[in-house]
């Protein structure tokens, strides 16, 4: 969408991202996010029916041609994404909001989007801008050929500890797939997916599911949700450095 579409834009996508237990990551997936409640409260839907909660969105513009940074995708037209970073809400960045006039005066709470992605990426390319100390201006001119030790390509994570299930009733005992749970996938084969009890509902229970965006695929380089991949800081920011 405009602006990020223009030839003279950096288009942010979005990722999902986990860590282990020594906080480092365990793996990142393109953001596409399925919910799926499984227990409500003791009460179980039979099937159990799953929705898209929300994803990075990406693909060719309908109105502004390939830039020149572009021109060994394919296609004729502007593609989104250029770049990503983390975005999913459910594996978001957690913020210290202090507002006067409420109670409690200061709370912690996680926000996703790329809203997230973007001003984190914009205070990236400040640093590398620091580092190279001079502007480097447009970002997007600059991913497409940078190596790959200061980009992370993202490409399908799945897990063999997916969430199966089964629910007996008076008819008998039917058992679901971490296929069928995980649902809507659109095609999609590889994913990941996690029981999340819901905050502040004891016994309320919900599947969430990454790495299904819906329509979009990440794969090998380029693709439609993560672009080029995701940054690497470090090594990132000093590729500039004189």
């Amino acid at each position: 969408m405009y602006p990020a579409s223009t030839q003279y834009g950096t288009a942010v996508g979005g990722i999902s991202l986990a860590l282990n237990s020594s906080n480092a990551i365990q793996w990142q997936s393109g953001w596409g996010t399925n919910t799926n409640l499984l227990d409500d409260d003791g009460l179980e839907s039979d099937p159990p029916v799953g929705s898209f909660f929300g994803g990075s969105g990406g693909g060719p513009s309908a109105f502004f041609s390939k830039p020149g940074f572009q021109s060994h995708l394919p296609g004729s037209f502007r593609l989104l994404p250029d770049i990503s970073w983390i975005a999913d809400p459910y594996t978001g960045v957690v913020i210290d909001l202090t507002e006067n006039g409420v109670y409690p005066p200061r709370e912690w709470f996680a926000i996703g989007g790329t809203s997230v992605a973007c001003p984190m990426f914009s205070a990236l390319w400040a640093i590398a801008n620091q580092e190279a100390g001079k502007p480097l201006g447009q970002a997007a001119a600059s991913v497409y050929s940078m190596p790959s030790s200061t980009i992370t390509d993202i490409v399908p994570v799945g897990s063999s500890t997916n969430v199966t299930g089964a629910i007996t009733d008076a008819s008998g005992i039917t058992s679901y797939s971490a296929s069928d749970l995980a649902q809507p996938l659109d095609g999609t084969t590889v994913f990941y997916d996690a029981l999340w009890n819901v905050p502040l509902n004891e016994g309320t229970v919900s599947l969430v599911t990454f790495g299904t965006d819906t329509h979009l695929r990440t794969a090998s380089g380029w693709d439609d949700v993560t672009g080029v991949g995701v940054p690497k800081p470090k090594a990132f920011a000093d590729f500039f450095k004189p």
